[in-house]
């Protein structure tokens, strides 16, 4: 593993990388370069093989898992509706919503991201995976508009990509 530096430099400033760890409360790091893991650190208790949520990183995770299905085969075309791949969405307001409007986040279902309001749809998701299931929570969900009209951050799509890789590998 190669040292890290001790300062960096960003937008026109120096920076202490040990300063910035802690500011940000960093617990984990990991420097990839030219496809090698050249440097690998923990903190605040975290270890190589303790599990941690990455929160939005999922989505650009699990869009990469759809495109190697699609590559692959398992997904015939992102115009397939999501219930073809993932039976338990039909009746739901996920049915007849194409594979691309989910990766597009343009699912039209009514979702609002503001962990401060415990009737908001991500509160309620969190505690629908704490209670019960995250694929069960997709019966809850409302539609608000047709899809592919409106871009929206929705957490709940990245859960339906997952739902129809799984079915459909």
């Amino acid at each position: 593993a190669l040292p890290l530096p001790e300062r960096f430099s960003f937008d026109g400033q120096s920076h202490a990388l040990a300063t910035e760890i802690e500011r940000r409360q960093l617990t984990s790091m990991v420097v990839v370069h030219r496809g090698r893991i050249v440097h690998e650190a923990y903190w605040r208790g975290n270890t190589a093989d303790k599990p941690v949520i990455i929160f939005s990183l999922t989505k650009s995770l699990i869009g990469l898992l759809a495109g190697i299905a699609l590559e692959q085969g398992h997904i015939q075309s992102l115009s397939d509706p999501v219930e073809r791949y993932a039976p338990e969405l039909k009746g739901t307001a996920y049915e007849g919503v194409t594979i691309q409007n989910v990766l597009d986040m343009s699912s039209g279902v009514r979702w609002t991201e503001a962990y401060t309001r415990s009737d908001a749809e991500i509160v309620q998701s969190l505690l629908a995976s704490l209670t019960g299931s995250l694929n069960a929570y997709t019966q809850r969900m409302q539609r608000a508009r047709p899809q592919g009209e409106f871009n929206q951050y929705t957490s709940m799509d990245t859960q339906v990509l997952g739902m129809v890789i799984a079915g459909a590998t």
